[in-house]
């Protein structure tokens, strides 16, 4: 993954989950660290904060803020790239995370998708059949 797909997902995961009560005190320092780098570097404060304002409120739109981040130097990238690989770290291994799992289940038999869950199947023993006929 580019690093502007890295800072965009830090981004707009780290509003997602600091917007709900369900952020730890990790992913909220982490996202508090990485707001206000993104707030120092873009230069002018007050736009610089309305910009992520609108950004918590809308997160999809967090492309906006790191095509001005990219056009920044690249010690700049660097530090907000490396605050947000921590932010997504944070995010991972809290329950806060807005995108937990990726899974695609195509015609599949006892499947469970999540965390702390339990699952019994039982399978009769027969005939088996496969696909739909």
């Amino acid at each position: 993954m580019d690093p502007s797909a890295i800072i965009a997902a830090a981004l707009s995961g780290g509003a997602t989950a600091t917007a709900s009560e369900l952020a730890s005190a990790a992913v909220r320092d982490a996202y508090s660290r990485f707001r206000a780098v993104l707030i120092a570097r873009l230069g002018d404060r007050r736009p610089a904060e309305r910009l992520l304002e609108d950004i918590e409120r809308e997160p999809e739109k967090s492309d906006i803020l790191v095509l001005q981040i990219i056009r920044d130097d690249p010690d700049v990238i660097n530090e907000v790239y490396q605050l947000a690989v921590r932010l997504l770290d944070a995010l991972q291994e809290s329950d806060a995370s807005p995108v937990k799992y990726r899974v695609e289940v195509t015609r599949a038999a006892g499947v469970q998708i999540g965390s702390h869950n339990t699952q019994v199947n039982t399978f009769s023993v027969g005939e088996a059949r496969v696909g739909g006929d």
